[in-house]
């Protein structure tokens, strides 16, 4: 992988070295195209975000990692940087070739290069991206069997998805994610699919910013004052989701004095619910202490090895609003295709993962304390051949506690995200 690496950064390197010797400066002129304006530059922008794809293979692959808690957070920050610089010189030195009506939709800079009279440097540029391309999307694919193991272990998949074979392969899951990749890469048009893909990340992006709101933060006791008495954190977020994404679809689509007027609105409430996560939901002692029953493993306290996002709930509202801003710019096929993917994902959740969860099989095995927190799973460890009513193994369900082995031979710390 990193031979590979190499090479493709090399070849975009060197189109840009070699175009920039040719780029006309008329062509900037002007720099936004008259008839796109702000919308088409950010509708660009939603579609192009496919390019930036790979940064999230280092979370994927942070287990690999020696100092995960240090170096997984420098990898994002310097793969990003690395990406954006890449990606804009690029993109600056292709449209300063040719006019960006010129621009292949399939072959870019191969055709702009030839166009300006470098033929032989197209001709290189075209055999590197046919020679790393596939590879390239093998390792965009190579996290996703880790992923679907993770979640088998969590029991939110069917545990097939978890097998590994005797030299340590997930051999099933590569199977089956390889095979649903290719069909439906045959089926559905790239258009489509690129925007379906890009709008689905986004998705998640604002996912992973709600979970990191919501496993930072808690919801306030009675005894704790607070603007308004029994509110739920889990309800503020939500109702910021809805909120936010009204505002982005009202920000890009309102007509009219009474569109935009509501679209305000929309977006006062939205900024009000962050006010009111930001001032009556204190953080957590643990991350994630309430829903986890090992609440101690995941002290952050005071260790300043970890990681933290700064100003919650500021800048994961804001992330949501952006990823919302971002998928209202798609047309209405992509949006109807990101509301189908979604579906099959949830209703798969709601007939299968909901019943099968690990975390839920231990919350009803693992009695709860009078506050209502469940015991450290060392109090409860039970024998390998013990079984509850439903024929599950209990040391299946809560594993018990090994011996680490050092770092000399071979131990690698798990990875714990301290988001």
């Amino acid at each position: 992988t990193t031979a590979v690496t190499l090479t493709k950064v090399a070849i975009v390197v060197f189109v840009i070295v070699a175009g920039s010797f040719y780029v006309n400066t008329d062509h900037y002129v002007p720099y936004v195209p008259v008839g796109f304006g702000l919308t088409g530059v950010v509708r660009g922008a939603t579609s192009c975000f496919f390019g930036y794809l790979g940064f999230d293979e280092v979370c994927c692959v942070a287990g690999e990692s020696l100092r995960p808690t240090k170096d997984v957070p420098r990898a994002i920050f310097l793969t990003l940087a690395a990406i954006s610089a890449l990606y804009v010189a690029a993109s600056f030195v292709l449209v300063g070739m040719v006019p960006y009506t010129h621009v292949s939709d399939t072959s870019g800079f191969p055709d702009a290069l030839s166009e300006v009279g470098l033929g032989w440097a197209g001709n290189v540029a075209a055999a590197g991206e046919v020679a790393t391309l596939p590879i390239v999307i093998l390792i965009g694919l190579m996290a996703q069997p880790w992923l679907m193991a993770a979640l088998a272990e969590d029991g939110l998949v069917p545990q097939f998805f978890g097998k590994v074979d005797r030299n340590g392969n997930l051999i099933c899951g590569i199977v089956a994610v390889g095979s649903a990749m290719v069909i439906i890469a045959s089926v559905v048009p790239f258009a489509h699919l690129n925007d379906t893909i890009s709008a689905g990340v986004l998705v998640c992006f604002s996912m992973t910013s709600t979970s990191l709101v919501l496993l930072r933060l808690r919801s306030p006791s009675e005894e704790e004052t607070s603007m308004f008495r029994g509110i739920c954190l889990r309800n503020l977020v939500g109702y910021f989701n809805f909120f936010s994404f009204a505002t982005a679809v009202g920000t890009v689509h309102a007509v009219g004095f009474w569109g935009n007027f509501i679209t305000v609105l929309l977006g006062i409430v939205a900024v009000a619910l962050c006010t009111i996560i930001h001032f009556d939901c204190p953080e957590r002692q643990f991350f994630g202490e309430e829903d986890s029953c090992d609440a101690a493993s995941s002290n952050y306290g005071d260790n300043e090895e970890y990681f933290r996002t700064p100003l919650v709930p500021w800048i994961p509202c804001l992330s949501i609003f952006l990823n919302h801003y971002l998928i209202s710019q798609l047309d209405l096929m992509a949006i109807l295709m990101l509301l189908l993917y979604l579906g099959v994902a949830v209703s798969f959740y709601m007939c299968y993962g909901l019943q099968r969860s690990v975390l839920r099989r231990q919350k009803q095995w693992l009695p709860a304390d009078q506050n209502g927190l469940f015991h450290d799973r060392e109090e409860h460890e039970v024998e390998d051949d013990k079984e509850d009513k439903s024929g599950i193994l209990m040391c299946d369900l809560v594993p018990k506690k090994m011996t680490p082995i050092t770092e000399d031979e071979g131990y690698k710390e798990p990875y714990r995200s301290i988001n």
